[in-house]
């Protein structure tokens, strides 16, 4: 009779055990998954924002291809002018 209440207390001793390895294990695996998602929010932000920029580069690429927008670029940010204009430089105001 004792025997038998021994064994029994050290199954359910073994039970609780492996009960609360099981659950570790899970609680570990979510929580990893969970940081993996974040991680791949992250770098599912950084990728949208490069093709953003990767797609306002190739339409910069694409204008300045363009014989007239590398003229009308060069009379607004530089000093460029035609044959019957006259450039006055004005001092920038602070």
């Amino acid at each position: 009779m004792v025997n038998s209440i021994k064994k029994s207390r050290i199954k359910g001793i073994i039970y609780i055990m492996i009960s609360i390895f099981l659950l570790l294990s899970i609680a570990m695996t979510g929580y990893r998954v969970y940081g993996l998602n974040m991680d791949m929010k992250s770098i599912q932000e950084a990728h949208d924002s490069l093709q953003r920029e990767k797609d306002k580069l190739s339409e910069e690429v694409k204008n300045l291809s363009s014989k007239e927008y590398q003229l009308r670029y060069a009379r607004e940010n530089h000093i460029f002018k035609t044959d019957d204009e006259t450039v006055i430089k004005l001092p920038q105001s602070k």
